[in-house]
């Protein structure tokens, strides 16, 4: 095995001494048992507390978990030995707390609303054209609370999937189910007869809105990943309660146009709520610890 001269500083001054080392193994432990040796001997590196053990060749840096040969070490070139202060270790950086994105949840109440506007635009049109195909007021009713659920629903899965809330092989199985919806509305108006007077057409509204409106927004959530436990009943209680609202709003005697525009977008916020922003934003609360 080859010999070094192995150059320190020690608290008598520089000094030099050889050492034999193997070149198949780290540098570690030899220098170690070096240290152990001169420790022996009554020398001493200089150096403060807390200083790590460093050896430079050549004016370069040796990397003590490696063997001499491997860094192509020759003893025709001393080994310098010396203490050096511990290396800093940077402490890792904590990634930032998460925040609540209030866009995401504010976001599909406006497009259940844009959906139901679109849904009264062409009622209004209906209701105006001379060839209209409803004869009485009550298939008429029918017809625009299908057209103003199936607005609803076009207009908040097709926002879910632009914002990656949800995605079309998810949400495809849900347009499915959208006519479930409209059947309930079909079956609100027609339990109160076939000429209802305005008290019977009045609860007929509001029972096919509440029930087309909830049914809705259970299938629409669905269509979401697992984030909130008891969405789906959530869902059906909001958009209900929406419907119910909206439907008596717009049975208000005499109401304007304005009116029955305000109660079909009350209606479509409250469906894009309580399918979509209301699961998104307990799943923000419970991310943030809330």
């Amino acid at each position: 095995m080859p010999v070094y001269v192995v150059e320190f500083e020690s608290e008598h001054g520089p000094e030099r001494r050889p050492f034999t080392l193997d070149d198949d193994r780290p540098l570690q432990g030899q220098l170690s048992q070096i240290l152990v040796e001169l420790s022996q001997a009554g020398q001493t590196l200089a150096g403060g507390p807390g200083d790590v053990l460093a050896a430079t060749w050549h004016g370069a840096d040796v990397d003590l978990r490696r063997p001499p040969a491997a860094q192509g070490l020759t003893p025709q070139r001393p080994i310098v030995l010396q203490m050096r202060p511990k290396p800093a270790v940077e402490e890792p950086v904590p990634p930032p707390p998460p925040t609540a994105d209030w866009c995401e949840v504010a976001i599909p109440p406006v497009d259940g609303a844009l959906g139901a506007l679109v849904s009264w635009a062409i009622a209004a049109w209906w209701a105006t054209d001379v060839q209209t195909p409803f004869r009485t007021s009550d298939h008429m009713d029918i017809a625009v609370t299908v057209l103003l659920v199936l607005g609803i629903a076009v207009a908040v899965i097709v926002g879910a999937v632009q914002r990656d809330h949800t995605t079309w092989r998810r949400a495809a199985p849900v347009l499915l189910l959208v006519p479930l919806a409209g059947a309930a509305t079909l079956l609100g108006i027609t339990l109160v007869g076939a000429s209802p007077n305005p008290a019977q057409f009045v609860v007929g509204r509001v029972v096919a809105w509440a029930s087309g409106l909830a049914i809705l927004a259970v299938t629409v959530t669905s269509a979401l990943p697992a984030v909130a436990p008891g969405r789906h009943l959530r869902a059906m209680l909001l958009a209900g309660g929406g419907g119910i609202i909206a439907a008596l709003v717009i049975s208000l005697p005499g109401p304007s146009v304005l009116v029955q525009a305000f109660a079909f977008m009350l209606a479509g916020a409250a469906t894009g709520y309580a399918s979509i922003s209301s699961p998104l934003w307990r799943a923000q609360h419970t991310a943030l610890g809330s």
